[in-house]
């Protein structure tokens, strides 16, 4: 479903950095539990990636939008 668009929100669980531009984080949300993909080829630039990440923190209330996917692992995600 790639044109598919989910807003979910939730409790920041777990940040896992991939790259300097790819970060993974769990966010849970009424006993479910979502990963989210966080690229910064979905921000408008770097600078933008690197700054939303150096603010963002496990504990965070937080809301996204994307599209649902799956990863190379097969886990169900957010991108």
């Amino acid at each position: 479903l790639p044109t598919t668009q989910l807003s979910v929100g939730g409790r920041v669980l777990a940040i896992r950095e991939a790259s300097s531009k790819l970060v993974f984080a769990d966010i849970y949300h009424d006993g479910v539990k979502l990963q989210i993909v966080l690229s910064a080829s979905s921000f408008p630039s770097q600078a933008e990636f690197v700054q939303t990440m150096n603010t963002f923190q496990r504990g965070d209330l937080i809301q996204v939008q994307g599209a649902p996917c799956r990863t190379t692992a097969g886990e169900l995600s957010i991108r």
